[in-house]
């Protein structure tokens, strides 16, 4: 890895290591694999960003009637199918990065 690369990465693998150390992955399954990778992805780049917010308030916009009691169960909907389909592009995107160094391994 190059000098410009590696530091930036360094965060990731410090957290990384520690994380294994307080929960050692059951390497026997691969999901605990790709979930400790992503739960390490995620604790270092929050998804609270101004975007996400403002998409919850014109979410939240768009049921004027409604109490915020009777919103949650819309808003858990919603919070929950974001945060699956973050993961699961995650996990894509490990996937395809990793298919692509086995094809370019096989690349003369």
């Amino acid at each position: 890895m190059s000098e410009n690369h590696s530091a930036p990465m360094q965060k990731y693998i410090r957290a990384l290591q520690q994380y294994c150390k307080e929960n050692p992955p059951d390497h026997e399954n691969w999901q605990s694999v790709m979930n400790l990778l992503y739960r390490t992805y995620a604790a270092y780049n929050p998804i609270d960003e101004q975007k996400i917010r403002d998409g919850f308030t014109k979410l939240r916009s768009q049921f004027p009637g409604l109490s915020l009691q009777e919103f949650d169960p819309i808003f858990d909907i919603v919070s929950n199918l974001c945060s699956s389909y973050e993961r699961l592009a995650f996990y894509e995107g490990l996937r395809l990065g990793v298919t692509l160094m086995l094809e370019l391994k096989e690349c003369p």
